[in-house]
């Protein structure tokens, strides 16, 4: 299970028995993306972003 959908089941279990739609919908996208790869292409794509901005300020660009 990847950290986005952990932390939303989590979310789900602090939150029972008043647990909101909205939270749902959330744990929802969230096992979706599990399945279809896009939360780890998003990690990856983030890691890489901060990996090409440190760059940057490494060589004062």
């Amino acid at each position: 299970m990847d950290s986005e959908t952990d932390a939303t089941l989590w979310a789900i279990a602090r939150a029972y028995p008043n647990v909101s739609d909205e939270l749902v919908v959330a744990a929802k996208e969230a096992c979706a993306g599990q399945f279809d790869g896009s939360n780890a292409r998003r990690r990856r794509e983030d890691l890489a972003r901060r990996i090409e901005e440190m760059r940057r300020i490494r060589d004062g660009a």
